[in-house]
């Protein structure tokens, strides 16, 4: 744990000052950006439910991407980590095929799908939560939908105010 704790520091050291003004104040291990605090756990990887429960337990919920800007910082940060599966927000577990952000119930304004996503699997699975995801195929962490029951690493995020306090 302490080693994961020491590369994830270095991570975020690097990132912060050659990429990105790290100007929003966030717990240790929380990531800054826009106004906004980050917590990338690939040692937490679950199902959709435990990845929000883990996102709930730590003030937080699973990344809503609201536009290019956060989507591309997360693609950038997702690139110096473990190569895997990474659940987001957005599902459409309450109606097929209507896709909105939990928890706001929002439906997205910017979308980042593989083409072709979301699919369903040709409609012969239940792929009702998505996921940015990195293999062969899915090179650029572009969103899929897949199985809520598959095993995913949760992208949790909360607000941030100036005393480094989530919530």
């Amino acid at each position: 744990m302490t080693l994961l704790i020491l590369n994830l520091s270095l991570v975020l050291f690097v990132f912060c000052t050659r990429d990105v003004v790290c100007n929003t104040s966030c717990p240790d291990t929380w990531v800054a950006d826009r106004g906004s605090c980050y917590l990338f756990n690939p040692d937490r990887a679950s199902n959709y439910a435990d990845a929000r429960q883990f996102c709930s337990q730590h003030n937080g919920h699973l990344v809503v991407i609201d536009d290019v800007h956060e989507n591309n910082f997360l693609k950038d940060f997702l690139r110096r980590l473990k190569p895997m599966g990474w659940w987001i927000g957005l599902t459409d577990e309450l109606v097929e095929g209507e896709w909105i952000w939990y928890p706001t119930k929002r439906r997205p304004e910017y979308e980042d799908w593989v083409p072709g996503e979301p699919n369903s699997n040709g409609g012969k699975l239940d792929e009702d939560c998505a996921s940015m995801y990195l293999d062969r195929l899915h090179v650029n962490f572009q969103w899929v939908d897949v199985s809520c029951l598959q095993t995913h690493a949760p992208i949790c995020e909360s607000e941030a105010n100036s005393d480094g306090i989530i919530g």
